[in-house]
């Protein structure tokens, strides 16, 4: 991805999701958030929209290339969490020899 296909990846992603890091959930300037692969691409992961976010430097750079969140997460605060954040964690854990069942009864809604 060059430089200004970057820049309106990043635009749409803060049009759609605004200017919280997605991990932490703090807001942020648009300078200070860095694009981030839920899926990395070391992983399998690619750059489309549905696998970037926004995240902040140390959220970003503590992550790493693992395809958990990073330490910080869950956020400290109520933050509105979007689909693909759920659908990732969720997937995560069926891919843990998890069922469906199992998966949903461990989570208080």
């Amino acid at each position: 991805m060059n430089s200004s296909q970057k820049q309106a990846k990043k635009r749409q992603l803060l049009s759609k999701h605004g200017s919280y890091c997605c991990w932490c959930g703090h807001s942020f300037l648009e300078k200070d958030l860095t694009l981030e692969h839920i899926n990395p691409k070391s992983k399998g992961g690619n750059n489309s929209l549905e696998n970037l976010g926004l995240a902040c430097h140390p959220c970003n750079n503590s992550r790493g290339n693992r395809l958990l969140p990073p330490p910080s997460f869950p956020p400290k605060k109520t933050v509105k969490t979007s689909f693909w954040l759920v659908a990732l964690i969720f997937f995560y854990r069926l891919g843990n020899n998890r069922t469906i069942f199992e998966t949903l009864t461990e989570w208080n809604f």
